[in-house]
């Protein structure tokens, strides 16, 4: 048994459903090969085959403690990026997410602060976590933004953490605590 089930989490203006294989395909893989969409994934532009990019994603899928989800416009219906939740430890309550709007001309427009708050509640209500954290370079503001407007909040700074475009960038460390916990140290 997965974390993957089938389920639609339902937005405003976006929904969120299982990724699956049939998404892999030419525009995702365009996504990751995409300096100016990649330029702040961890690894940076790839090029993968669509052979490489299923099996990771095939990986997500069956993996216990990683839910991947697709992020659709619910106008159009149309695939504009993913979120994922993992790790996911369950014993200490915890969560990451990361986030990709892949289809530049959805950027800008709220979808990424939707679908975070959308599995952030997800996280806290159905799978029970107490906090989820996310690491955004600094120089990521659409990122930055969306989460700070889903409640997350900067609480350190990893200094020269990546490299993005022949630079070290420092990291920001957020986190959201469900609705029942408060962060102390704020």
């Amino acid at each position: 048994m997965t974390l993957h089930e089938n389920r639609i989490l339902e937005g405003q203006r976006v929904y969120l459903r299982d990724l699956r294989l049939s998404d892999v395909g030419p525009v995702y893989q365009a996504w990751l090969a995409d300096p100016e969409v990649a330029k702040f994934l961890i690894h940076g532009p790839q090029r993968l085959s669509l052979v490489e990019l299923k099996h990771y994603v095939q990986e997500q899928i069956q993996s216990q403690n990683s839910l991947f989800l697709a992020i659709i416009e619910r106008s159009s219906h149309r695939h504009i990026g993913n979120i994922k939740l993992a790790p996911i430890d369950r014993h200490h309550g915890l969560g990451t997410i990361g986030l990709l709007i892949g289809d530049k001309s959805a950027w800008g427009k709220g979808y990424g602060t939707e679908a975070i708050r959308l599995l952030s509640d997800y996280a806290f209500q159905d799978l029970g976590l107490r906090k989820i954290g996310a690491g955004i370079c600094v120089g990521n503001e659409g990122s930055t933004e969306a989460f700070k407007r889903a409640g997350y909040v900067v609480w350190a700074v990893r200094k020269k953490q990546y490299c993005v475009a022949e630079q070290f960038v420092d990291e920001y460390l957020m986190e959201r605590f469900s609705d029942g916990e408060m962060n102390e140290s704020r």
